[in-house]
């Protein structure tokens, strides 16, 4: 059990995303998909959408989506909202319920163990890691704040 949270994992999942990214420049609609996910991140991407839009059926850009990024959509788009929740656990003042709503996830249960799943901590603990973040103070048993 990890009692603190991992920065490598961060960069791992970071660096994942980026290769990804990378390796899908061989294909102008694998990229126009994941910069329309990138940049509309709190809109719930149904993949019959995203298909439509690179006029593509969607088997043909699961596919392709695979065969160029090495990650189904469905992993991608989990992932890239992962990364964003962290993000927002490291940068903003913010409760898990408020983040899940930013990055458009539903369900708090399953969010937690795939976050946990990737990073090693829940997103709370996550949270408390970083110094900056006013949720990482608690009280000590002398009363004085301390940071975790």
């Amino acid at each position: 059990m990890f009692s603190h949270a991992d920065p490598t994992r961060r960069i791992a999942l970071t660096t994942l995303l980026i290769q990804a990214r990378s390796r899908a420049t061989s294909d102008r609609r694998v990229m126009k998909i994941i910069e329309t996910v990138q940049n509309n991140l709190p809109h719930d991407h149904a993949p019959e959408e995203l298909a439509r839009s690179v006029n593509l059926s969607l088997s043909r850009l699961r596919h392709l989506f695979k065969k160029a990024t090495d990650l189904s959509l469905a992993q991608y788009i989990k992932l890239f909202r992962i990364e964003r929740a962290a993000y927002l656990l490291e940068t903003e003042f913010l409760t898990t319920k408020v983040v899940l709503a930013k990055v458009e996830i539903k369900d708090e249960s399953h969010f937690v163990r795939d976050f946990k799943t990737v990073y090693g901590v829940t997103p709370a603990c996550y949270r408390n890691y970083y110094p900056g973040n006013r949720h990482s103070q608690h009280r000590t048993q002398a009363g004085s704040v301390a940071w975790i």
